[in-house]
């Protein structure tokens, strides 16, 4: 008696999705504090910006503008910035 089976190709990215998907809340959570983890050590390591907190980038935006109106630090017209957009997005693919 012969059977066919039909395997469907599946993704490593879908795989994990799969399984995470399957854990329970505290599992997810603990997973996802982990992943941050090790992607800011790994940032670190690169020497690349980390994952900043909100409080953490309201206060380099602050010093930014205290920085700004005291004269030490100069703003940057709308085209450099997008330059500088523009330029990280070819970077990035």
């Amino acid at each position: 008696m012969e059977m066919d089976a039909t395997y469907q190709r599946t993704s490593p990215e879908d795989a994990l999705w799969t399984l995470y998907r399957q854990q329970t809340l505290k599992v997810r959570h603990a997973f996802l504090a982990r992943v941050k983890r090790e992607d800011i050590e790994a940032n670190e390591a690169l020497q690349m910006p980390g994952i900043y907190s909100r409080e953490e980038m309201m206060e380099v935006s602050k010093q930014r503008m205290r920085d700004i109106i005291a004269g030490r630090e100069q703003t940057l017209s709308h085209e450099d910035v997008m330059q500088i957009v523009d330029n990280a997005i070819a970077e990035a693919v």
